[in-house]
């Protein structure tokens, strides 16, 4: 058998249609690697494949003690029109007489009237198969026992809960007897129970067969106080559901009508105020800056070219004075030379001197500020310092008004949005009205599940007295013959039936065992741990025995190793079972520890079946493991909750990449 093909429509946490490939591409790629968080749907892919399989018949349900029909509707994802229903489809095909068959299951389900409708189709070859529609469940009962299922599709959690001796026992007993086809022995075995008590009953007198049937009334009224009490805790919860829907929808509505601004209108008025006191803060520290020297920034060019004028004004005046000065000292060299030259000489030097000092003559040079000698100096630190730092304090001060007017108006408009109290008033009530319901349902359901209790202890009270009374009138059989041979028969027949049981386990124990112990040989690789395993034919109970052939108990086992027999059992049995069947494990790698785990990703898991299902989380198969697996992935699938929508899609693609499997 090989699984092509998984669809679940509005099923669970999955809203709309989802389609998951699971053909896997080639033999060397069997693992079909799907990543999910916790509550992303995981668990809902396994149910679904269990549901569509073996519907009221499935052995892996959390319906607990749910109606079927009951669980079915609530399987219906909450966001679906529930007349419209859910279905779950699984294309698979199996080896017939050497030749490939390919079946369409589909299992649909709605509701109608307030009941839930179920409807099983089958495709056989892709041409509608009516017959196998309505016998599916004989067919699939025949072909893969429902008790055997979870030894091929099985919740890694589980291994844990296997991992003691009674537990082990537990699976073996109900998988070995499946296997063997013992199921049949037991039903007749329970047949000539039910036969038995019959006849005791017939061979009783009027008096205690009266007694008997008051027993039985009273047992009968019992029940059916319970189911009462059931149904009327599953309408209770019905209608909290659908009570609690209509919170959620009018919880939305008065989100989307303002209430959280309504909510919030306080607080926005307190921000509002805080950000006026800022703002006005702002506005008068850009009034200071602009009462400062800040105006000047207008005229920073001028002021340049007044500082300029200054500068070359000063430097004039200073020249002018050099010139008086060598004027002066040119008349003294003069009046000097006169005395000692004759005066053509002195007239043709004064000449010289005075057509220099001419050329070099400052005085004609034009002078408007006629500033101090500091004015230069002045401009030139209130150009280059004090105006680039006053800029800078301005421009801060005004991007800081800005971005609190910008506040301001985003607040201004948010508090003008805030609604009247009277267009909240109507969903205020709705939700106040609908909390008081919830509360007052809860507390229902809390006096419910009290008098539930009471009504199955009363249930299981009338039970056990009558199956006393039952069991009391074992030894006063009347002379009725041919009740009496019955009688009396019975029991050799169950013996019969016993050692029956007993051979033909012990006949296929061998081979059982061997199984088991090589397949906990090839996960654990310590052959020296384990040098021999039975299982007793009439108890079911696995006996170890470590190399010196003495008994070795399971608590000499570590918790790893006590899994990994599980798994090893599981293998084991399936291995025996003879069926080329799909592997699927939710949480395959539970709770080992980390060495454990590396003995199942790289021995059990590519080894275990031509096509291996596992839906694991980001903290189980992680990159470290992913590349472990690498090698065996063929597809890879992510389940992507969204929160918002309280709904799961299904993706290409795992947590991280697998080029392999592209």
């Amino acid at each position: 058998m090989v699984i092509e093909r998984l669809v679940l429509e509005n099923v669970g946490v999955f809203a709309g249609r989802n389609t998951l490939e699971l053909l896997p591409p080639s033999a060397a790629k069997p693992i079909i690697l799907i990543g999910g968080l916790n509550g992303g749907g995981k668990t809902t892919l396994l149910e679904a494949i269990h549901l569509c399989l073996y519907g009221r018949n499935a052995s892996w349900s959390h319906r607990s003690r749910q109606g079927y029909l009951d669980y079915l509707g609530s399987l219906i994802n909450h966001q679906a029109d529930s007349a419209a229903g859910a279905h779950v489809e699984i294309q698979f095909n199996r080896m017939i007489d050497g030749h490939p068959v390919r079946y369409t299951l589909t299992r649909a389900w709605r509701i109608v009237g307030g009941a839930v409708k179920e409807a099983v189709t089958v495709l056989c070859n892709g041409e509608p198969d009516a017959i196998l529609s309505e016998h599916w469940d004989e067919y699939i009962e025949g072909y893969l026992p429902a008790k055997l299922a979870n030894l091929f599709f099985f919740d890694g959690e589980q291994i844990k809960d296997l991992a003691d001796r009674e537990s082990a026992s537990r699976i073996l007993s109900t998988a070995v007897q499946s296997l063997l086809g013992l199921d049949l022995v037991n039903r007749l075995d329970d047949d000539l129970v039910v036969l038995e008590r019959r006849k005791k009953l017939a061979v009783k007198s009027d008096q205690e067969r009266a007694h008997i049937e008051d027993l039985r009334g009273a047992c009968e009224i019992a029940e059916r106080n319970a189911d009462e009490v059931r149904s009327e805790n599953r309408a209770v919860n019905t209608d909290l559901l659908r009570q609690r829907g209509e919170l959620s929808d009018w919880r939305s509505r008065y989100r989307k009508s303002g209430g959280d601004l309504y909510d919030r209108k306080e607080q926005l008025e307190i921000e509002r105020a805080l950000l006026q006191r800022d703002l006005q803060a702002a506005e008068v520290a850009l009034r200071e800056i602009a009462a400062s020297a800040a105006p000047l920034l207008l005229v920073e060019k001028q002021i340049e070219k007044v500082e300029a004028q200054a500068e070359a004004e000063l430097k004039i005046r200073h020249e002018r004075i050099v010139a008086h000065s060598e004027k002066a000292r040119d008349a003294r060299i003069v009046k000097e030379l006169r005395a000692k030259m004759p005066s053509k000489t002195v007239e043709v030097v004064e000449l010289a001197l005075a057509k220099f000092r001419h050329r070099l003559d400052p005085t004609t040079d034009f002078l408007c500020l006629y500033s101090d000698e500091e004015f230069p100096e002045a401009l030139r630190t209130l150009r280059r310092l004090q105006l680039p730092a006053i800029r800078e304090e301005f421009h801060a001060a005004r991007d800081r008004a800005n971005r609190l007017r910008e506040t301001m108006a985003r607040l201004q408009q948010q508090i003008g949005a805030v609604p009247a109290a009277e267009a909240l008033t109507e969903a205020s009530r709705e939700i106040a009205d609908r909390d008081a319901q919830i509360r007052a349902g809860e507390a229902k359901t809390a006096v419910l599940a009290e008098r539930l209790r009471e009504a199955e202890s009363m249930e299981q009270k009338a039970r056990t007295i009558l199956e006393k009374a039952l069991g009391s009138m074992a030894s006063e059989l009347e002379a009725m013959e041919q009740d009496e041979r019955i009688l009396v028969r019975i029991p050799r027949v169950r013996d019969t039936l016993e050692k029956f049981r007993i051979q033909m386990v012990a006949r296929h124990a061998i081979k059982l065992e061997r199984l088991i112990l090589e397949s906990f040989h090839q996960l654990l690789r310590k052959e020296d741990l384990v040098k021999e395993l039975r299982i007793n034919s009439s108890t079911f109970d696995l006996e170890l025995f470590g190399p010196d052939r003495r008994p070795l108990p399971f608590e000499r086992l570590s918790a790893g190793e006590r899994q990994l027999l599980a798994t090893a059992i599981l293998w084991g049995l399936a291995k025996a079972s003879g069926r080329p069947l799909p592997t699927i494990i939710d949480t395959p790698l539970g709770r080992l520890d980390s060495s454990h785990r590396r003995n199942l990703v790289q021995r059990y898991f590519p080894a275990v079946s031509h096509q291996v299902i596992l839906l694991s989380t980001d903290e189980e198969i992680d990159e470290r493991y992913g590349a472990m697996l690498r090698p065996y992935i063929g597809r890879t699938y992510r389940l992507a909750f969204d929160s918002e929508t309280r709904s799961t899609r299904v993706e290409e693609g795992y947590f991280f990449n697998h080029e392999a499997a592209r």
